[in-house]
């Protein structure tokens, strides 16, 4: 699946390893999460953790969450936080 960083000033290319189903649906349920803890990421900034921790909490609160056996059938941790960090916009 190829996806575009819109935020670069480049516009560079990134091929991620999620097929594209996947991809849709843990977007969706990421953006749930945060549309529903819309003050999560600067109390994560508050306390000095890591953009990794904020995505990877993003991912264990969510629907997707019980995907995590299905994700690893085909991707591994990198993988799956390279989509994160798409979805998330936070590097």
């Amino acid at each position: 699946m190829k996806l575009v960083y819109t935020n670069h000033p480049k516009f560079r290319t990134v091929t991620l390893k999620i097929n594209k189903e996947d991809y849709q649906k843990l977007s969706n349920d990421i953006w749930a999460v945060i549309k529903k803890l819309p003050n999560m990421y600067k109390e994560y900034e508050k306390q000095g953790l890591s953009n990794e921790r904020y995505r990877w909490d993003l991912f264990f609160y969510s629907e997707s969450s019980h995907n995590l056996d299905h994700f690893h059938k085909y991707l591994n941790d990198n993988q799956i936080d390279a989509a994160l960090r798409h979805i998330t916009n936070k590097h």
